[in-house]
């Protein structure tokens, strides 16, 4: 009787944990630009580098990464719509851009390769990241947003506009957004292989167990420093819970354990597994979690050992 009920609740753990892992295929994915290599405006140095080294750390903390470079308009265009395709059951979504950025009629835009700074429809050859925000952004997982780039009006082609627009209006629900520098100023290429911001935003996320906010205070510190106080990254956040890019071992027992805890005392129904991802509890966890107590379980029993514990 006894082994009839463990095998019962070692056949529900491998049908939740599949279930699970279905439901969170590709929790973590990446949209990652670098623009430098523009047509009409100043070429820049560091973006491409930038953004493949960002592409290769986000992947290396989980993330899927689709990562592009030298973007024209209509190829800017057409990445940011497959990207919001892809992401529709996502828990996280980081959007990274690199390149010239501008602000014209108190709006602020990322700009593609081609861009001419002669036309006058920005919103045609340029990207809106008002409107990048809003459709990539969702409240029931964490949106990060990081743009390295000047938001000012040197790119705008028009005399006497000075008004310095906010960086972005009332951030949706569970979005955090980063700006290399403050609205109107310039950021800095850097003497090495990246600009100073994302020089100091890699380093940082290398740190483990802290928490998204506080990396990018830190962030805005090495910046202040290695710019001598010329440049101030700004970020603006609607988070309402906590978030590590870099989450360590230690970290993520901790999340077994809890996940341990809860199936044990709550057992592997369908709700149970629901309330603990959207507590913020990765399938990763809960893979683990039904490891160690299908271990557990297992070492009760005698031969002839079931199939789940062979």
């Amino acid at each position: 009787m006894v082994v009839r009920k463990i095998i019962r609740i070692l056949t529900c753990v491998c049908f939740v944990l599949n279930m699970a892992q279905q439901a969170h295929a590709q929790t973590r994915m990446a949209l990652v630009i670098g623009n430098g290599a523009y047509e009409n405006l100043d070429k820049l140095r560091t973006p491409e580098n930038d953004a493949t080294t960002i592409g290769e750390t986000l992947s290396s903390l989980g993330f899927q990464v689709f990562l592009a470079t030298n973007l024209n308009n209509d190829r800017m265009r057409n990445a940011i719509s497959l990207f919001q395709k892809k992401v529709e059951f996502a828990d996280t979504v980081l959007v990274y851009f690199a390149g010239h950025g501008m602000q014209r009629d108190d709006e602020n835009f990322l700009i593609p390769t081609d861009y001419n700074p002669h036309l006058q429809s920005t919103n045609a050859s340029a990207i809106n990241i008002e409107t990048i925000v809003h459709e990539l952004s969702n409240r029931l997982r964490t949106n990060l947003f990081i743009f390295d780039a000047c938001f000012d009006d040197s790119n705008s082609n028009l005399i006497g506009n000075k008004t310095i627009a906010p960086p972005v209006n009332a951030p949706p629900m569970g979005s955090l957004i980063t700006f290399s520098t403050t609205i109107g100023k310039k950021a800095y290429d850097g003497i090495a292989n990246h600009s100073i911001f994302t020089g100091a935003l890699l380093d940082n996320m290398k740190i483990p167990d802290i928490d998204i906010e506080e990396l990018f205070r830190n962030t805005r510190r090495d910046v202040l420093v290695n710019s001598n106080n010329h440049q101030m990254p700004t970020t603006v956040s609607s988070l309402i819970t906590r978030f590590q890019l870099n989450a360590s071992q230690a970290l993520e027992n901790s999340a077994v354990d809890q996940s341990f805890m809860n199936l044990s005392e709550h057992g592997f129904s369908h709700k149970s597994v629901l309330r603990d991802m959207e507590n913020g509890l990765e399938i990763s966890a809960h893979d683990k979690a039904k490891q160690k107590l299908r271990k557990l379980l297992c070492a009760k029993l005698t031969s002839p050992l079931p199939p789940q514990c062979q």
